[in-house]
């Protein structure tokens, strides 16, 4: 399972099979984002101790196994 969070707690989180931010699958994307066949869209829940800490350090730390193969990542800022 993909996880996030802040760099100085990834490794504990990973290591102690903690859930990091919450992501939720959405599709559609939300506006302005472009959809592009293909691709998969998931939202970052920024509520918790987690996004917390990206928002402290204002770094974030993306895990992804390694049985996810192929896998190209951006990220998209959308103002509320």
């Amino acid at each position: 399972m993909v996880k996030i969070a802040s760099r100085d707690v990834i490794d504990s989180v990973i290591g102690s099979a903690l859930p990091g931010v919450v992501l939720t699958y959405t599709n559609p994307p939300p506006a302005p984002i472009p959809a592009r066949v293909g691709f998969k869209y998931f939202q970052l829940d920024s509520i918790g101790p987690y996004w917390d800490g990206i928002k402290g350090s204002k770094v974030v730390s993306v895990y992804v196994p390694d049985e996810i193969t192929d896998v190209k990542l951006e990220m998209y800022a959308v103002k509320p």
